[in-house]
């Protein structure tokens, strides 16, 4: 059924299988008398709950090989007694129980923060314990370092929880497809979360500009680069920063070695020079690996060594450009194992696509 945290949790929706993991933390840093729930709770409790075969975070777990109890064992300790640094909780009852429950502390709020992020990745609408298990990973915490050591980084979570996703509970299941989040919303209407509405898809522009060159641009600017929200996250903003760089560095330098090469071809009368000008911009995104493989092998060979060396980098930056790209993609369309030949199968068929309506839209009229 899902539920919605309190103002102290922000409010948040979440499955059952999280919000038990987070009244168990909560509970735990009660027994030791803390003011603020950290993040030794929540990994603690985390790895409680993924024991549950339905939970998204013990598909996980189990499919990477990892035993629980191993895990339990050799996670950090918990945070020290009172008095050594952290915050005791100083009011209590005549029971001696603490009069307010455990806050969550600065670490912990930071980790549903970036969980907030990992929602936008997967496109889910609330809070399941793969997003908690992938934001307490990302984190500058001993727990986050403890659980990258054991070679549960961020990306190989999300990785494992989209291939895994049949083994969880609908409930407590991220990559949720459109029906799930339909039942989810349904089951879920006592509690509204204020919610950042999805950027448009570019194949809507068709809809909404007068030029038909502006639409077909577009789709075919989709077949590379994301289209929903997925990649606002810290890691994909730094991605498309990356990308920007080097996808700018990538066409000045094959540009400018395209002019030079013409250049030369052309005052010396060299066809191969003329040959290589041609070669030099092919890019994989557009052909297959058995194209371009043997077109940049044949460019370095008759290339003259000054601008071989320009069509060398050219080559890495291209490579560089092209990792990042499917990085974006792969997130964006949450499939983890997407092949390089997406870009150029997609982008054939766009291209194929266009011209064959325009060529019927033009015999019918």
């Amino acid at each position: 059924m899902g539920a919605v945290l309190s103002g102290t949790w922000g409010e948040r929706r979440v499955s059952e299988a999280v919000a038990e993991a987070l009244a168990q933390a909560q509970a735990l840093a009660a027994r030791q008398r803390r003011a603020d729930v950290g993040p030794s709770h929540l990994l603690g409790a985390l790895l409680r709950t993924a024991e549950d075969p339905a939970t998204h975070a013990g598909a996980v777990l189990r499919a990477g090989g990892h035993d629980l109890a191993a895990l339990s064992q050799g996670r950090p300790d918990d945070p020290p007694p009172p008095g050594s640094g952290d915050r005791p909780i100083t009011r209590s009852d005549a029971g001696g129980r603490p009069s307010t429950p455990p806050r969550p502390g600065p670490a912990v709020a930071e980790v549903l923060r970036d969980a907030d992020a990992c929602i936008s990745v997967t496109g889910d609408r609330r809070l399941t314990t793969l997003h908690l298990l992938a934001a307490l990973s990302r984190s500058a915490t001993p727990e986050g370092a403890f659980l990258r050591q054991v070679r549960l980084t961020p990306d190989a979570v999300l990785a494992t929880g989209a291939r895994c996703r049949s083994d969880a509970h609908a409930d407590d299941a991220a990559f949720a497809r459109a029906g799930d989040r339909q039942a989810i919303e349904n089951a879920s209407a006592r509690g509204t979360v204020l919610s950042v509405p999805q950027a448009p898809r570019l194949d809507d522009l068709k809809t909404h500009t007068v030029s038909r060159r502006s639409s077909t641009m577009a789709r075919l600017m989709s077949t590379q680069m994301p289209e929903g929200g997925r990649v606002n996250t810290r890691a994909g903003v730094t991605t498309i920063r990356g990308w920007t760089l080097t996808h700018a560095l990538h066409y000045l330098l094959t540009l400018g070695t395209l002019l030079l090469l013409l250049d030369q071809g052309i005052e010396k009368g060299a066809w191969e020079l003329l040959a290589c000008a041609a070669l030099v911009p092919l890019e994989v995104s557009f052909v297959p690996w058995a194209v371009w493989l043997p077109a940049k092998g044949l460019a370095l060979w008759l290339a003259p060594t000054p601008l071989r060396w320009f069509v060398i980098a050219s080559v890495l930056l291209e490579m560089v450009t092209v990792r990042y790209e499917l990085w974006m993609k792969r997130v964006d369309l949450a499939e983890p194992e997407l092949p390089v030949s997406h870009f150029w199968r997609a982008y054939w068929r766009e291209v194929y696509g266009t011209v064959w309506e325009r060529m019927r839209t033009r015999y019918e009229n």
